[in-house]
């Protein structure tokens, strides 16, 4: 199965794709550079299930990220509006695939008239606060995430972010050609 997890930048979707790829058959991509077409995937998801994040931007609409992947579910991320532009005003990367406002006007838009388009909503507040305190902080999803993006880059180029998230994924240096 192939899910495709959208989100604006700071809108919690990184942890919502971690915590959706928590099975060992899965490939999870936490984090697509926001100006890169999705990936089709589809040898990939003959073994494994694969999830792909990707956010808002103004060069890449969703309804071509869906096009290219052909994901079997759909799900939005959301997040307290407030919340979500005081985080992403303190970010850097607040306007890398354009500018803070005109990702805002696009995510208002999916949220007033996209909705249908999804299998399903997820509230970040609401995942955050059913996730046991054991669990990863979103500090150490970004680290591993980061520790496994020497797969992406092997196979597919400088497309991924923050890479692929699966603990049983050896590394490239361990000789494997794929996952």
């Amino acid at each position: 199965m192939k899910t495709l997890v959208y989100s604006i930048q700071s809108g919690g979707a990184s942890f919502v794709t971690w915590g959706l790829a928590q099975r060992p058959d899965t490939i999870a991509v936490i984090d697509l550079f926001c100006r890169e077409e999705a990936p089709c995937l589809d040898v990939e998801a003959a073994e494994y299930d694969v999830i792909l994040k990707c956010v808002v931007n103004t060069k890449v609409p969703l309804e071509r990220q869906i096009e290219s992947f052909r994901p079997d579910r759909l799900v939005l991320v959301t997040r307290n509006i407030g919340d979500l532009t005081r985080s992403l005003t303190t970010k850097l990367y607040r306007d890398l695939g354009g500018s803070l406002e005109a990702k805002l006007a696009i995510y208002h838009d999916v949220l007033l008239r996209g909705l249908p388009l999804f299998d399903e909503v997820v509230s970040y507040e609401r995942f955050a606060a059913h996730v046991p305190e054991n669990r990863r902080t979103l500090r150490e999803i970004v680290e591993f995430g980061k520790s496994q993006s020497a797969w992406c880059r092997k196979f597919y180029g400088h497309k991924w972010g923050l890479g692929a998230l699966r603990e049983s994924i050896p590394s490239p240096d361990e000789g494997e050609d794929r996952p």
